[in-house]
């Protein structure tokens, strides 16, 4: 869950509680990686799937409605800023 980890800018504790949760509802499934022993691999359920596209949506309206007012070189210029300040937190 490392990776996973470092891809959310997270702690894997932080991780590992959430793959718990997400387990419990339904939405994710773990299993051993073959190739290394310390590490799980971590996969979307057809619920987690239904639900992310549920929440995706949403995020996708909800970002459309809070840029509204910026023409679309601003919006496209907050993007790449956004694009590099993840490329130096990574």
């Amino acid at each position: 869950m490392g990776a996973l980890s470092r891809a959310l800018l997270v702690s894997n504790g932080n991780v590992t509680s959430i793959v718990r949760q997400l387990q419990d509802q339904g939405l994710v499934v773990s299993k051993p990686d073959p190739e290394d022993a310390r590490s799980a691999i971590v996969s979307m359920t057809e619920a987690g799937n239904a639900r992310f596209q549920e929440l995706a949506t949403a995020h996708h309206g909800w970002v459309r409605e809070a840029l509204k007012g910026f023409p679309p070189e601003q919006q496209r210029q907050l993007l790449d800023l956004l694009i590099q300040l993840k490329s130096t937190l990574s």
